[in-house]
């Protein structure tokens, strides 16, 4: 019987991985290291695989018009939490400012990522438009809302579009979802932002709770207020069985609003 020493997962699968392993009490001692791709792992998820194996966790960072991934963290250095490596080899990575998407940023300050190496598309065939958009002097701009520390380490926070303006406060759903994923009884979660008539937008929860659990809306808000500003927290909870997924196994935002435009729609009628 041969066992994998490596594992190509995504956050999805990882916590599926450790959520029967603990169950089960699988031996997960073969695993020297776990590659996450498609999107970050909470931080809780990966406390989580740390009490059931030592395998060390490499995230990589990359996008469908990348063949590869354009950022990795360092097997053997460790990674710093929420951090998504320093760039591939052949690989440049900026940090620009949003409103021109021309100047660079220095450490600790968030803008958009951009990127160039071997690994990036030239453009998207009979699109010269979207091209034009997202291909400029050979930089790939990312859509990512992201940042370098001082050791020239990168974390992306989320994406651009998926920030929720609350009072013309930007809130990353992000920090939300992995103050969620803390909770003791949160399997999985998911925030995007709901039209909000005083405030623009504000953030709502989808969360899925562990079995036989009996948690309210109001312990779920109650709980973000202890760990985030008040206007970072999410407004509206909701409890649903399992959080739509995309192809790629991420968290399906797109789908989640259809979802809320339908209500609203219904409701107008």
């Amino acid at each position: 019987l041969v066992r994998p020493a490596v594992l190509r997962s995504v956050p999805a699968m990882l916590a599926r991985v450790t959520r029967e392993a603990e169950a089960q009490g699988c031996d997960l001692s073969s695993l020297a290291a776990v590659v996450v791709s498609c999107a970050a792992a909470p931080q809780e998820l990966r406390c989580e695989f740390a009490r059931l194996s030592s395998a060390r966790i490499v995230e990589d960072y990359g996008m469908t018009e990348t063949s590869g991934p354009v950022a990795l963290t360092p097997a053997l250095a460790g990674t710093k939490p929420g951090a998504v490596g320093v760039p591939a080899p052949s690989t440049d990575i900026l940090v620009v400012d949003m409103e021109t998407g021309t100047r660079p940023l220095g450490a600790g300050e968030r803008g958009e990522v951009v990127f160039r190496g071997p690994q990036v598309i030239e453009g998207y065939l009979d699109a010269p438009a979207e091209t034009e958009r997202a291909l400029r002097s050979g930089w790939l701009y990312s859509g990512d809302v992201g940042y370098f520390d001082e050791d020239g380490t990168l974390f992306v926070v989320d994406r651009i579009k998926d920030v929720v303006l609350v009072g013309g406060f930007s809130v990353f759903p992000r920090e939300i979802d992995e103050v969620l994923y803390a909770h003791p009884d949160v399997v999985e979660a998911c925030t995007i932002g709901v039209p909000d008539e005083r405030s623009g937008e504000r953030p709502k929860s989808f969360v899925v709770l562990r079995e036989g659990v009996r948690v309210t809306e109001q312990d779920i808000v109650a709980y973000c207020h202890e760990h985030l500003i008040a206007y970072k927290c999410p407004k509206y909870v909701e409890f649903i069985d399992a959080i739509p997924k995309t192809f790629l196994s991420k968290p399906d935002k797109k789908a989640l609003r259809k979802l809320e435009e339908r209500r609203r729609e219904a409701r107008q009628k």
